[in-house]
């Protein structure tokens, strides 16, 4: 484990949010999860890392602490972003969740990262303390493949990332009373066009 530094920042009083506007919604989500061992339950099967310095110093896997089951990952490379990676199976073209958990010790400086193909899709520095929250990221498939990557930077702690997911998202359905309204406003609107035409004089022809 890597040592404490006198100088990072143990104990903070707000939490700094890591939602996203761009998630699509998670109702809409559907098919089979394409992470494999996305919950680290298997260690590090499926997944490959690059950037770090070395397991249990700056990252690994933490059997005390995890959002569900009993095992999460934990990161944090030192002055710069260490990754880690697995390839999915996508279809051209479709939209996807990206759904995770994530939890920081609080420790400064740190990052996160979500890289999609290599594309940052998701980018949060200095994460006060927070127990798991979880992060939704919508982004489009451009190929059968999709590199997913996740991006650790914790220079005096570790950040912990848990149940991965990726699944195809469906466009939205309006509910039935959204149906229900959209008719009615479309049928007041004709309504007053049609009264509009009976309430005009009628047109002379020369």
């Amino acid at each position: 484990m890597k040592p404490i530094r006198a100088t990072a920042l143990a104990v903070a009083l707000v939490s700094a949010s890591v939602t996203n506007a761009l998630a699509g919604p998670v109702g809409n989500e559907q098919g089979p999860n394409l992470v494999t061992n996305a919950s680290f339950e298997s260690n590090l099967t499926g997944w490959t890392t690059s950037g770090f310095a070395g397991v249990g110093f700056d990252f690994g896997i933490d059997s005390t602490m995890a959002h569900t089951g009993s095992r999460s990952f934990q990161g944090g490379a030192i002055e710069s972003l260490g990754f880690l990676t697995q390839t999915i199976a996508t279809v051209a073209g479709a939209s996807y969740n990206i759904d995770l958990w994530l939890a920081s010790d609080g420790f400064l400086p740190n990052q996160f990262q979500v890289l999609w193909n290599g594309a940052v899709v998701f980018d949060r520095s200095d994460i006060f303390p927070q127990a798991f929250t979880q992060i939704v990221v919508d982004p489009l498939a451009t190929g059968p493949q999709t590199t997913l990557s996740f991006g650790f930077r914790d220079d005096s702690g570790l950040l912990h990332l848990d149940d991965v997911s990726v699944r195809a998202v469906t466009a939205a359905v309006p509910e039935p009373s959204t149906l229900v309204l959209l008719g009615a406003g479309l049928a007041f609107a004709g309504r007053r066009a049609v009264r509009r035409r009976q309430d005009q004089p009628p047109r002379c022809r020369p």
